[in-house]
């Protein structure tokens, strides 16, 4: 009875010792996916979760900051920008609009592409080549060649500055000059478009040359092409637009540089041209307003009014110098050094009997080729000699 007893309560412990487990489980499970809820809400409303990416593979560029009249925006990373430094009349009604005289502005650039100079001007290309190349040989021993190659290329970038200027209707009831009207004033626009290099690391073999080095750096900017005019090709207009002071065709654009932006980009363990930067601000800018088409009634206020935005893209060179080390190892071998040889004549050891063979034969070859042929004959003679007399007797 007692065992039963002891085994009924130990049930009991085991089945509420399952329950406090489960329990803890249930809890922890819970807060683990509010703090988890917590964390990416959190990171949803970072700063960091939607910050501008510029894109582009290994030559990159995109909008830095835009200075409309006195008011700089910085907006790095971005492709397209618009502002409307004095508002949006539509959305403030009953304000006069002197206060929302000034256009809107739009910015746009493309991604950067290769250019060619064909017949004197600069097209698109699909096949890029270098604009110019040259050699340096900076090893040249019986054991190493290493040169470096410099190449000059010509990328393109595009950046459209546009008006975006909107209407607005005065009502009768509410103004004495009443009727359509529209933000018709000149805004000075600055852009800083930054461009920059990254490279990735090159390697690679050509026979029995390897790559061993290399790096690239912004030599120049300017504007080898410009197109301005109306948004509306071909649209009429009875109030003027504004197109003013746009960098000349062929001109040299400022480059501006940050502390770092000196720094090369090392492939391997090569030191960049001194003063050549990886990353540059350029500037290209205009006065812009843009133009309308209206219609009056008897008393002349404006019945109707069609907007015309004006437009002006830039065509930037950048000139970009990129250069590769080549190294041959013609190996580590030394000249031709003479052979380890001292060899001495064998003289093997002689018994009596053939020393004295040897001494005979010394004898006959110290005694030379004619006169050992005349003792030979002398015997021969002494020999027949004694031959014949024996037989006499």
């Amino acid at each position: 009875m007692k065992n039963k007893t002891c085994a009924r309560h130990e049930t009991r412990e085991v089945a509420k010792a399952s329950r406090k487990l489960k329990y803890l489980a249930i809890c922890y499970g819970v807060t683990v996916l509010l703090f988890g809820t917590a964390l990416v809400s959190a990171f949803s409303n970072s700063p960091f979760a939607n910050s501008p990416f510029a894109g582009g593979w290994e030559f990159t560029g995109c909008i830095n900051t835009t200075t409309l009249g006195n008011t700089t925006f910085d907006r790095f990373g971005v492709h397209s920008f618009n502002m409307d430094v004095d508002g949006d009349f539509v959305v403030a009604q009953g304000v006069y609009p002197a206060a929302f005289d000034r256009s809107g502005i739009t910015i746009e650039t493309s991604y950067p592409y290769y250019i060619t100079r064909n017949m004197g001007s600069w097209i698109t290309t699909e096949a890029p080549t270098y604009l110019d190349q040259y050699n340096v040989t900076l090893v040249n021993n019986a054991s190493e060649v290493r040169v470096q190659y410099y190449y000059q290329w010509t990328i393109g970038m595009d950046v459209t500055i546009k008006t975006d200027a909107g209407s607005y209707y005065k009502p009768p009831s509410g103004y004495y000059d009443y009727g359509y009207s529209f933000e018709y004033l000149a805004e000075n626009v600055v852009v800083l478009m930054n461009v920059a290099s990254t490279p990735w690391t090159p390697a690679g073999v050509d026979g029995n040359w390897s790559v061993v080095g290399g790096w690239n750096g912004i030599m120049s900017a300017s504007v080898v092409g410009l197109d301005y005019g109306l948004i509306s090709e071909g649209a009429t207009e009875n109030y003027g637009h504004t197109i003013q002071n746009l960098n000349s065709l062929g001109s040299a654009l400022n480059m501006y540089t940050s502390a770092d932006a000196f720094d090369p980009v090392s492939f391997t363990d090569t030191i960049g041209l001194k003063g050549v930067p990886t990353s540059v601000d350029v500037e290209v800018g205009a006065r812009l307003a843009a133009g309308a088409d209206y219609h009056t009634d008897a008393l002349g206020h404006w019945t109707d009014v069609a907007v015309r935005n004006v437009f002006v893209t830039y065509k930037l060179r950048i000139d970009v110098l990129s250069t590769l080390i080549w190294a041959m190892h013609l190996g580590h071998q030394g000249p031709l050094h003479p052979p380890d040889e001292n060899n001495t004549t064998y003289q093997p050891q002689l018994t009596w009997w053939n020393e004295f063979w040897e001494g005979v034969r010394q004898f006959f070859y110290g005694m030379g080729f004619p006169t050992l042929m005349l003792v030979l004959a002398l015997v021969a003679v002494v020999i027949v000699v004694l031959y014949l007399r024996g037989r006499r007797g």
